[in-house]
């Protein structure tokens, strides 16, 4: 007797099976097809972190800084440690770097997207929302082929705690987000808007273990050699702004501008382009303490409209898992509006995030992930022509990279006109930029 034609249909559940199959393949083939094993040695970033590991070897932990937070110090020194102890050395490091920083985190991501969606309460929306992750190009890109990221470990360590948040599972969740801030400082972001969620007691439950985890990391740098721990922010800070409005205003208005300092030198290329390229000291610097550096108007500007657009959040009402989803939608997206550098790989922190924060609205959603994605590339692919003073290509690179915050611009005003995030009284994003003009008006 045949069987039911409902029994036969698929299931949401099956056709993510088939996707995590898909993407799972693709991770592979990318590594495969590019025989990536056979280059990754001779990889400049590759070698760059190795040397920056055998300083951590020589001079301990405690004694070197990286342009990164201790935690991924810690993280990546783990790695090339136990690949010391077998016959493959470097080798097995990148092995090690590429599977747990790269594809398992990429593969988890997707998995808790799909959860995230179902937590929403609509399998149609964890379906298409992971569907349409898999199907980006940047997890491939930025999170598998490139070496010089490692953004894709604290996307799943942000997005792992998320989902942690929204099953109520508040103190995993807390030490899940403490670890990926020491990691990677964006996620310090959920923070706030974990503690409008929680209410009463549940509030203590996530900020002490969340603040405990971030001090136990942190603090023995801090004891045995503050200089050195404060490099890392001193560097961040004093830094020429990349990538973004604050360097295409000092290119377009032909302010000088000049860093002799050796650990602003760039490890890769003669000329820098700070405007157009980010900053990868050279390890040799990487033992001498960096001095505070100068507070610079871009700096300034970054820090005041960003707290403008976080006051938002104050008097909003988060209730809902949705609306915890969608105003770390708003919080990343308004962080790297104004943040003073952007780098391609940050969309991987995005990408998640705009997919689940649109409900049933997840196509238009995929819409502007699939054009943020195609905008960074493009601007992404011509940074080398300018830097190299290709005539045409810095226009260009700027070009895209105003179309880029058109779109993060769509982003916040989405939010605000569809209602996906509420604030009391409820703000419209016509009154938030009446309010950033006023706030810059009175600065001026």
């Amino acid at each position: 007797m045949d069987e039911p034609k409902e029994s036969l249909r698929l299931t949401y559940r099956d056709a993510f099976l088939a996707i995590t199959i898909f993407f799972v393949f693709l991770q592979v083939i990318v590594i495969v097809q590019s025989r990536m094993w056979e280059w990754a040695l001779t990889d400049q970033v590759v070698s760059w972190m190795i040397e920056f590991c055998e300083l951590f070897q020589k001079h301990g932990l405690s004694n070197v800084w990286t342009p990164y937070p201790q935690g991924t110090n810690l993280v990546l020194y783990l790695l090339y440690w136990i690949a010391s102890l077998g016959p493959l050395g470097n080798l097995l490091f990148w092995a090690l770097y590429k599977s747990f920083i790269h594809v398992i985190p990429n593969v988890l991501t997707l998995y808790l997207i799909y959860l995230i969606g179902k937590e929403l309460g609509s399998e149609r929306l964890a379906f298409f929302a992971s569907m349409f992750y898999a199907f980006s190009f940047a997890p491939h890109l930025y999170g598998l082929y490139t070496n010089f990221v490692y953004d894709p470990f604290p996307v799943f360590l942000t997005v792992l705690g998320l989902y942690l948040l929204l099953k109520r599972r508040i103190t995993t969740s807390a030490i899940v987000i403490g670890f990926a801030t020491v990691v990677k400082l964006f996620p310090v972001l959920i923070f706030p808007i974990a503690l409008k969620f929680l209410k009463g007691e549940e509030r203590k439950r996530f900020a002490v273990p969340y603040i405990a985890v971030i001090g136990l990391v942190l603090l023995p740098f801090v004891i045995l050699n503050f200089p050195v721990f404060m490099s890392t922010y001193y560097w961040q800070n004093g830094r020429p702004p990349w990538e973004t409005a604050y360097g295409y205003i000092l290119a377009v208005s032909g302010a000088p501008f000049t860093y002799d300092q050796p650990y602003y030198q760039d490890y890769f290329n003669t000329n820098t382009g700070w405007l157009f390229w980010g900053i990868t000291p050279n390890p040799a610097t990487l033992t001498t303490p960096v001095p505070p550096q100068p507070t610079n108007w871009w700096n300034v500007i970054s820090l005041v409209g960003f707290l403008v657009m976080f006051t938002q959040l104050i008097p909003a009402t988060v209730e809902s898992r949705d609306h915890v989803v969608k105003w770390s939608s708003y919080m990343f997206t308004s962080f790297f509006i104004w943040n003073i550098g952007w780098s391609p790989q940050y969309e991987l922190f995005l990408i998640p995030l705009f997919l689940l924060s649109f409900g049933d609205r997840v196509k238009k959603a995929a819409v502007i992930v699939y054009l943020l994605q195609i905008v960074v590339t493009l601007e992404y692919l011509l940074s080398q022509f300018a830097v190299s003073g290709v005539v045409g290509a810095a226009p260009a690179k700027m070009l895209f990279g105003l179309l880029r915050y058109g779109i993060f611009a769509y982003v916040i005003y989405a939010l605000y006109e569809y209602r996906l995030v509420f604030t009391e009284p409820r703000q419209t994003f016509r009154s938030l930029i009446a309010k950033l003009g006023f706030a810059f008006s009175r600065k001026s």
